[in-house]
């Protein structure tokens, strides 16, 4: 089981996902106050919300009667998946994006999506062909705008025997969240950004501000393992 992997990327920011983990991995203490990201059907908001942790058995690493487990719930929004907390983020509406249909996406592409009228994509930006070879190749994945391209993070691409296409160790960013959080005017991402199908990386990028040119930036991440 790895240590806790909670890594803050800028001062005040915390991205933390709901549910059940080993004991190092969940960082939210009970009683604290988070804002909880809504999703559904009828609109995406920001809820204020204490957090309810409990002790419970882990399947992977406790012997019966062992209870070394925390689980994270939001109390006031229980089916929410997130939390958050920083400077600029608080409770109410979120202006969502409108998703485009991931499963016509070319391949290399993660993730598309509208925004006041704009298209965004996700995309995987690699410096050569695949290749069928047991060495990995360099790419980027990139945010393309109206404003051009932007790097978000770099990964490995690994060609399979069957011809598919792996990121990392049979994994591949995931696009779990996107809209105004924090109300710039401006679209904010959560993005999975694993590199191992055993690992979940929900990370936390919002939007500079407009005097740095509005670019994403990776504020916090959260990273924790399934066994």
């Amino acid at each position: 089981m790895a240590g806790i992997i909670a890594l803050v990327l800028a001062a005040g920011f915390s991205v933390h996902p709901t549910g059940t983990f080993h004991d190092d991995e969940a960082f939210a203490r009970d009683g604290e106050r988070w804002l909880a990201l809504e999703d559904s059907a009828s609109g995406a908001r920001l809820t204020s919300t204490r957090v309810r942790v409990t002790r419970v058995h882990d399947a992977v690493v406790d012997a019966e009667g062992e209870a070394t487990g925390r689980e994270v719930v939001a109390v006031a929004a229980p089916e929410a998946g997130v939390l958050l907390r920083g400077a600029g983020l608080r409770a109410g509406p979120v202006e969502r994006v409108e998703r485009l249909d991931d499963s016509m996406l070319p391949p290399g592409e993660f993730a598309a999506f509208h925004f006041r009228g704009a298209e965004y994509r996700l995309r995987a930006r690699c410096a050569a062909p695949p290749a069928a070879t047991d060495e990995g190749q360099a790419c980027d994945v990139v945010l393309a705008g109206p404003a051009g391209e932007q790097v978000l993070f770099g990964v490995l691409r690994w060609v399979r025997s069957d011809g598919g296409i792996d990121f990392g160790d049979a994994a591949r960013p995931l696009l779990l969240h996107a809209g105004d959080f924090d109300r710039d005017g401006r679209p904010d991402l959560i993005l999975d950004t694993t590199d191992h199908y055993n690992v979940a990386e929900p990370t936390l990028f919002l939007s500079a501000p407009a005097s740095h040119g509005g670019r994403l930036q990776a504020v916090a991440t959260h990273r924790s393992t399934g066994c």
